[in-house]
């Protein structure tokens, strides 16, 4: 099968999970390939953090991003797309900043028009730990203001969007604008990127540790093999085949 696009998530899949945010990179060898990969054909970021986070770390290689759960679409050209049900979330994040102890990380997520649309409490400079308590009381506050909460297994952090996530709604709009028609590989490492899964041809969860049994994926490699998995597409002339994964780098 010859791919003809290739859409990731950020976090977790391109770039190490629950590091700090200010540290987060996609590691040298993994863009190198990217970069490769991106002069054969195109490549899409869907991601839950926003425009302002994830261009300056992705704008060698992708030309296209869903943010924020897919909230917001943007093209490389600079064409934006901003659901239209989205409120902005800015009084709500006044309310989380009242409970929000010492010590975590209160991530705004905005869209390119400045509206906050989402929010990330995250407590892995707390020591990764945290009173469960808090957690509640942190989630029912952010859904009795509308938000649509996600804490995954294991994660340090709690992320809340201003709508429903919806990353296979995001695939379809960026796979419609970048003009694909061909078959797709779809990378993630989280339920939320099950959507995504559903709708490409090739879908490949990325383990970092994290419990696997619900994602919705076809194929499972280690985050350690996403360049040597690159590398072989460039290398291969975008010629997938199952056993490129299964013959080395499964988990």
């Amino acid at each position: 099968m010859r791919l003809t696009a290739l859409f990731t998530d950020y976090d977790g899949t391109l770039a190490p999970a629950d590091v700090d945010r200010d540290d987060s990179r996609v590691p040298l060898g993994v863009e190198r390939a990217l970069r490769k990969l991106s002069r054969l054909m195109p490549i899409a970021v869907i991601t839950s953090k926003d425009l302002d986070f994830v261009l300056p770390r992705t704008k060698k290689f992708a030309a296209a991003w869903a943010c924020v759960g897919g909230i917001e679409t943007t093209m490389a050209g600079g064409s934006t797309l901003v659901s239209s049900r989205v409120r902005d979330m800015r009084t709500t994040l006044i309310e989380v900043r009242r409970i929000v102890p010492e010590g975590f990380l209160l991530e705004e997520k905005r869209s390119s028009d400045g509206k906050v649309i989402g929010v990330c409490v995250d407590w892995t400079r707390a020591g990764g730990t945290v009173d469960e308590r808090l957690v509640s009381k942190l989630a029912a506050l952010l859904r009795r203001r509308g938000a649509y909460v996600d804490r995954q297994p294991q994660c340090t952090y709690l992320d809340a969007f201003a709508a429903v996530p919806d990353k296979g709604l995001a695939l379809t709009r960026l796979k419609e604008s970048l003009g694909i028609d061909g078959p797709i590989m779809y990378m993630g490492d989280s339920t939320l990127d099950n959507a995504a899964f559903a709708k490409s041809d090739v879908a490949v969860g990325v383990y970092h540790g994290q419990p696997t049994d619900q994602l919705r994926c076809s194929l499972l490699i280690r985050f350690d093999s996403v360049e040597r998995l690159l590398s072989s597409l460039v290398n291969d002339d975008l010629e997938f085949s199952r056993g490129m994964i299964e013959s080395t780098m499964t988990v």
